[in-house]
């Protein structure tokens, strides 16, 4: 029988060694790209709502909403001021906004004259006497409301059933029922500070228990 050099026996256990290197390449790249078209499961994604930009959005740069923000912040609770120039603005409510688990910001709901405005508000402080301090981050003039819909800005509205507490709507809720469907909405994005108006068709809210 012939000898065979040493050098073979190196050389053919190098060429199986690359072999099953080059064969487990393979089946690792095979794997990841089967894993990378795996999708989640549909009932963990919220369907795609439909988003605007609000038109008649009032930033925190316009006089008028600067005016506002000054008469509020020193208006005795909800009661109706009056202004030099004959307008009449009133707070009607507000809420701790959950934008970000603290308790900083608040949305709050207001009139001035036949027009109802929902704004976002941040505190950043208080003033010598406990009131707090606030800078106005979004406003929106809302449409005219019935008797029966009010505004949601306690974070209890939801998308497609999954709940967000950033989306502030206008809604209906029946009597003996959780939650009812909205009729306008809004979403909150705190890095753009930007209210977008969205779809409400998807958009459902519950109210305060014993607010009524």
């Amino acid at each position: 029988m012939k000898a065979v050099p040493m050098w073979a026996f190196l050389v053919l256990a190098c060429s199986g060694g690359e072999r099953s290197a080059t064969n487990d390449t393979v089946a690792s790249d095979t794997l990841t790209s089967q894993a990378a078209v795996i999708q989640p499961l549909p009932e963990s994604i919220p369907a795609q709502t439909h988003i605007q930009e609000l038109k008649g959005l009032d930033t925190v740069s316009t006089a008028m909403g600067a005016y506002d923000d000054s008469v509020l912040a020193t208006a005795p609770g909800d009661q109706v001021i009056v202004t030099a120039s004959g307008d009449t603005i009133q707070y009607i409510g507000g809420t701790t906004f959950d934008v970000d688990g603290t308790m900083n910001w608040g949305a709050e709901h207001y009139r001035k004259n036949s027009i109802q405005y929902l704004q976002i508000t941040f505190q950043t402080g208080y003033k010598p006497g406990g009131r707090a301090i606030k800078t106005t981050k979004a406003r929106v003039r809302l449409p005219t409301m019935t008797s029966n819909q009010e505004l949601i800005l306690e974070g209890l509205c939801r998308v497609d059933q999954i709940r967000d507490p950033l989306i502030l709507a206008i809604a209906t809720v029946p009597e003996g029922e959780t939650y009812g469907p909205a009729s306008s909405a809004w979403h909150y994005n705190p890095s753009t500070e930007r209210l977008t108006q969205i779809s409400p068709s998807n958009v459902t809210c519950a109210h305060v228990v014993g607010e009524d």
